[in-house]
């Protein structure tokens, strides 16, 4: 299962995904710890659906886990995924046309 959650600031929509066993885990990789905590990720399990929808509505996501990732390879072509404590991880960032006037 999903759990996800959209933070939106100053026009950009930032998605945190995981999958729902990783929630509140601290994974290590050489000095480095990253906390999945609940007030980030959320605590919300979301539909495959819902979380597609999250995928195409947000400008840079932000991906923990195996089905939370496999379900994200559906809709882009995600090339860079890194483990930490076994744990897939990748990030997505969505590059927009700036408008000139």
């Amino acid at each position: 299962m999903v759990i996800a959650r959209m933070h939106e600031s100053m026009g950009e929509k930032v998605l945190a995904a995981c999958d729902d066993e990783l929630l509140n885990m601290e994974l290590k990789k050489g000095g480095v710890s990253v906390k999945i905590s609940s007030s980030f990720y959320g605590e919300n399990p979301v539909t495959d659906e819902e979380f597609v929808k999250m995928l195409n509505e947000c400008t840079t996501a932000n991906l923990f886990g195996e089905e939370t990732i496999s379900i994200a390879k559906k809709v882009y072509d995600i090339g860079n995924i890194i483990q930490i404590s076994g744990v897939p991880h990748t990030q997505i960032f969505k590059i927009r046309e700036s408008k000139r006037e």
